[in-house]
């Protein structure tokens, strides 16, 4: 099954792009993303360097993944990394560090990936988030003629 679900995440990845000769640093909560997110960034051609991926059945989220992003901030400027990604336990919650380190936070990147979306002829709609997004993501999207729909 994982092996499916590996394959799956890596044909969802643009067939012309390779994560060749980027560094990526992840952060994996030692949760739900221990052995899937290490495997897809290797196979998809970066160099990988993991984070919290020792679960044990109690440590999930214990000072780390995307609950405490300041690890993995720090990592990615120790190991002058391209990039880094935090999930937390359940793998569904992500979050982006540059390569200096900052911390992109969600409504950012629902931002940017909205507008990339919106100039490839690729969202099909309006972008979903919680009531819990910030007003400058619907400010951002609508100025972009983008339509933010909210949920609780």
């Amino acid at each position: 099954v994982i092996g499916r679900y590996i394959v799956s995440i890596k044909n969802s990845f643009p067939k012309d792009l390779t994560l060749k000769s980027l560094r990526v640093v992840l952060d994996v909560a030692h949760g739900a993303a221990y052995k899937v997110a290490p495997t897809v960034f290797k196979e998809l051609g970066a160099e990988v360097i993991v984070m919290s991926d020792k679960p044990n059945g109690l440590n999930i989220n214990e000072n780390c993944g995307a609950l405490h992003p300041a690890n993995l901030a720090a990592e990615v400027k120790r190991l002058r990394a391209d990039v880094g990604f935090a999930f937390d336990g359940d793998a569904d919650r992500l979050v982006v560090v540059d390569e200096k380190g900052e911390v992109a936070n969600g409504d950012s990147l629902l931002g940017v990936l909205a507008l990339y979306l919106k100039e490839q002829g690729k969202l099909q709609s309006s972008v979903v988030a919680t009531i819990m997004s910030n007003g400058a993501l619907k400010e951002f999207l609508n100025k972009h003629g983008i339509e933010l729909d909210t949920c609780n």
